[in-house]
């Protein structure tokens, strides 16, 4: 047996054009992302694509991009489920070391086990980072396998959810926001720019999601208007907006009533176009 063959680079040979090896590439991606459920190739999908972008540039194929994104998200999904499994298989092993009402116990279950049961995206990675510092902490009685496997969630968690991209009705829940509002902000803050799969469906990244919380937080929380909240955004800093004088004179009130009936039509117009 030639030992030669498996060591051999089989990719190094001129019959491989760079247009093959690309393909092969997004289809070995494509590959990889559906059958990511339980985050084992997230790690190899991350390198490729870093590797992929280094060689080739930014991907454009958008089946592809939506394939890892997908994955991801399944992996994501997978992980938080397997987290909340885990924690409820462990809780007993936390209560027979430590006793229910030790201080140690409420480390790890402040609130009991039925915050973890009941975690959401919105809250499941500081759920995650705290039951893994306090495993670290009281590592000399619960042992180090039980500390990797509660970083293993934690890293897996960040790793995907980097990488993923959230649909609308996704984005929806997280920041608790009607779609057809998510739909107009996109139209006000040019920085909310989700992509577009094949689909024509709009997929946000982490930092759309970010900032739509920050939007949300300054219309529905600090009282801006949406002028206000353009302003705060692109300079940083805090916009004084006085309240309205009741006393103005009637062609400034005309003006912005105009202005105002402006921005309801607007919001009709994507109220009628609810397909994705």
């Amino acid at each position: 047996m030639n030992m030669e063959t498996f060591f051999k680079n089989h990719f190094d040979t001129k019959e491989i054009s760079d247009d093959k090896m690309k393909k092969f590439a997004e289809v070995h991606l494509q590959r990889l992302a559906a059958n990511n459920g339980g985050g084992a190739f997230t790690t190899m999908i991350t390198d490729t694509t870093t590797t992929y972008t280094g060689y080739y540039g930014s991907m454009t194929d958008e089946d592809t991009k939506f394939a890892i994104q997908q994955g991801l998200t399944v992996a994501m999904n997978n992980v938080v489920e397997t987290f909340k499994n885990a924690v409820s298989q462990k809780e007993g092993i936390v209560k027979g070391n430590f006793g229910k009402d030790s201080p140690e116990y409420q480390e790890f279950f402040p609130l009991g086990i039925t915050e973890y049961r009941t975690a959401t995206l919105a809250n499941i990675e500081m759920l995650m980072e705290r039951f893994a510092d306090a495993a670290n902490t009281h590592v000399a009685v619960v042992g180090l396998p039980f500390v990797t496997e509660f970083q293993g969630y934690l890293t897996s968690f960040r790793a995907a959810r980097e990488a993923q991209l959230f649909k609308i009705g996704e984005v929806g829940k997280l920041a608790d926001v009607p779609t057809h509002v998510l739909r107009y902000w996109e139209s006000e803050f040019p920085d909310i720019r989700p992509k577009r799969a094949n689909s024509k469906q709009r997929l946000y990244r982490r930092k759309d999601v970010e900032l739509i919380l920050q939007v949300k937080t300054l219309l529905h929380k600090q009282g801006y208007t949406i002028a206000g909240a353009r302003k705060f955004l692109k300079s940083g800093q805090e916009i004084n907006e006085p309240a309205q004088d009741i006393n103005q004179d009637s062609s400034q009130f005309s003006k912005n009533l105009a202005m105002i009936k402006q921005e309801l039509k607007k919001l009709q117009e994507l109220l009628v176009d609810r397909k994705e």
